[in-house]
């Protein structure tokens, strides 16, 4: 499928593709599927410098996805602090838009969806935390 030779050529581009004497890497979801995803929203990500204690800002984003790897919601944890803190408020909007970034450009959720051997319970649900500093996990 598409996604899953826009996985590969990404992954060949990391310098990732291959094995170990357990077997391949794409046998089943992996550390590196997951890196993809995580490196693609923090390459599509515009952090805000130069807010109020960046230090102590952590964005946590859920988001849900269907079986076929489409966003099925995004969600900010923290709505309380969304709707009383502006600069918080700045730095959630743009992780979230970097999430749907990546989906668009990259297809990135899709791509676990074609990953073989994946499970859709493994990935169905995913928290990101963004920091000013970059993506956290």
């Amino acid at each position: 499928s598409w996604a899953r030779d826009v996985y590969k050529r990404q992954v060949n581009n990391l310098g990732i593709e291959g094995g170990n004497s357990q077997g391949s890497y794409f046998s089943e979801l992996t550390v590196s599927g997951i890196d993809f995803v995580k490196s693609k929203i923090q390459e599509s990500w515009k952090t805000i410098a130069g807010g109020k204690d960046d230090r102590n800002i952590e964005v946590v984003i859920s988001v849900k996805l269907t079986k076929e790897g489409l966003i099925e919601s995004v969600e900010i944890e923290d709505m309380q602090r969304y709707r009383t803190d502006t600069y918080f408020q700045e730095l959630a909007d743009s992780a979230e838009r970097a999430i749907y970034i990546a989906q668009d450009v990259y297809g990135v959720f899709e791509v676990l969806s074609a990953q073989s051997g994946s499970r859709y319970s493994d990935w169905k649900e995913s928290r990101f935390v963004f920091t000013p500093q970059g993506l956290l996990r």
